[in-house]
């Protein structure tokens, strides 16, 4: 478990920045100020399992203005630093650029007026609880260190 001096701290947001966030049930939300900007954690349990979204966004922490996608050292530091290291596994939701662009305009033509517009900014990346029940010669999870 990571310290104080981390740099994340818990943060509140509306009902409705959670959801331009990506994850409108979210159960915590945390903040940290990187040199270009800010990282936004959030975290949700359900029967599922956990779920994990990590936005960066610059201007600060007042304004939502979509910055770059996260960094894989970033989202692996968010999932040990918030979700529980006993035996969850989680992999990262991407979706090629394109196809997210696609996507988005498409709902954006077809919503009504007093919706969102797309699940989260492009730059929310979601990680999701893996369940494994077997592992077979064809599916690789990583290696041992």
């Amino acid at each position: 478990m990571h310290g104080v001096d981390d740099g994340w701290i818990a943060a509140a947001f509306e009902p409705a920045v959670l959801a331009i966030l990506g994850l409108p049930d979210a159960t915590l939300a945390h903040r940290k100020l990187v040199s270009d900007g800010a990282l936004i954690a959030l975290t949700q349990q359900n029967e599922h399992g956990w779920t994990l979204v990590v936005s960066h966004i610059y201007n600060g922490i007042e304004s939502i203005r979509p910055g770059r996608v996260p960094t894989l050292a970033e989202l692996r530091e968010a999932r040990d630093r918030f979700i529980p290291t006993d035996t969850v596994h989680m992999v990262a939701l991407l979706e090629p650029l394109t196809m997210a662009i696609l996507g988005r305009i498409a709902r954006h033509e077809t919503m009504r007026p007093d919706t969102i517009s797309a699940p989260g900014l492009s730059t929310s990346v979601r990680c999701v609880q893996v369940h494994i029940e077997d592992v077979t010669d064809d599916v690789v999870f990583g290696t041992a260190v």
